[in-house]
């Protein structure tokens, strides 16, 4: 594997086609720009930070196996967004299964659950239930996520403790898994 020193700066493009020639540096930029980015989103959809963890190492070491194939990816955002959302679904799809198994209910009839039309009344449905978190929740929640501000960051802004901090985004991911779950149930009962 050839050790190729690559600049910080370095373009996407640029980095994309070097991961295509096996460099770990690369791999490692591309995982230091990344990964946070696809944790947040990932914990967003499932609601289980530990699970989000897992989901998005998954990710990565995917990308590591397809890194002869990647050169062609035209906009990381873009293929990150829809790898990291298919893989929040799928990891939520077996959570329903592992429900429905357990509750002898036939599984056989689950839906994939990666159409457009699921991941987009999945986003109204998280969209609507930040909207709904109260107030400082909701603007702890937007500022982790959406603004990509530590908790301590986020804790030093409001001139809260970091333990609240934690404790408002364990709510808000609860909040949103209980939505998540139970989006999904009911678009299995319209089928």
């Amino acid at each position: 594997m050839p050790r190729v020193n690559i600049p910080y700066e370095t373009d996407d493009e640029t980095l994309l086609r070097e991961l295509s020639k096996d460099s770990m540096p690369a791999f490692d930029r591309l995982f230091l720009k990344y990964h946070g980015k696809v944790l947040r989103f990932v914990t967003m959809f499932i609601g289980d930070e530990d699970e989000a963890k897992d989901v998005a190492q998954d990710i990565f070491a995917r990308l590591w196996l397809k890194r002869q194939s990647m050169g062609n990816i035209q906009n990381l955002d873009n293929y990150f967004y829809i790898t990291a959302r298919n893989a929040a679904l799928r990891n939520i799809r077996h959570h329903i299964i592992e429900r429905l198994d357990s509750q002898h209910t036939e599984i056989a009839d689950v839906p994939e659950l990666d159409t457009p039309e699921f991941t987009s009344r999945l986003e109204a449905c998280i969209q609507e239930a930040v909207a709904q978190m109260p107030e400082q929740r909701r603007r702890i929640f937007v500022m982790s996520r959406y603004e990509n501000m530590s908790h301590q960051e986020i804790a030093d802004e409001l001139n809260i403790s970091k333990r609240t901090v934690d404790k408002h985004i364990s709510l808000a991911l609860a909040d949103i898994r209980k939505i998540t779950i139970a989006l999904v149930l009911a678009f299995i009962n319209a089928l």
